[in-house]
């Protein structure tokens, strides 16, 4: 299994179910979503298809759309995902948890004694944690806690 990451560059208007985004490299393709429910793709998934969000498609191939442009075509809502931040802070945010060993502070790298039970980053103290928060762990959290949730993602039903 796989994940394509992309980033949303812009939608269609409001009620369209088409969006273009962009990959690692900066290569723009079309998205489109064609669920059998369409409410749910208004319902969930629209709200939160915002510019410069990431979107990551589970499994997703490409598709030859009728007026010959290639993109992906999505049509189960339980492949979809989208974090709330650019690629390029999706990919800092990686480097950044490789860099420091596991179990050691998010901040100073010493041995952890505390963590964030939402996404689960670890701190050496109060203080540490705090620091952590005022700089950027509010926005961080929300797609940290995304990105470890993937762990948990059924993939009994996807064909093999």
């Amino acid at each position: 299994h796989w994940c394509l990451l992309s980033e949303i560059k812009h939608g269609y208007p409001l009620f369209s179910n088409q969006f273009w985004v962009k990959d690692k490299e900066g290569t723009e393709y079309l998205v489109a979503f064609h669920l059998q429910d369409r409410s749910k793709f208004l319902e969930s998934i629209r709200p939160q298809c915002k510019d410069g969000y990431t979107l990551c498609l589970m499994d997703a191939e490409k598709h030859l759309f009728f007026d010959g442009q290639i993109g992906v075509r999505v049509q189960d809502e339980r492949v979809v995902k989208i974090l709330p931040c650019s690629l390029e802070k999706l990919f800092d945010m990686k480097r950044k948890a490789a860099s420091k060993p596991q179990g050691h502070c998010t901040v100073c790298g010493a041995a952890a004694a505390l963590g964030c039970s939402k996404c689960k980053s670890v701190y050496c103290n109060q203080k540490c944690q705090l620091l952590d928060w005022n700089r950027d762990h509010k926005k961080d959290c929300v797609v940290l806690k995304e990105i470890f949730n993937f762990g948990e993602f059924v993939w009994d039903w996807f064909k093999d």
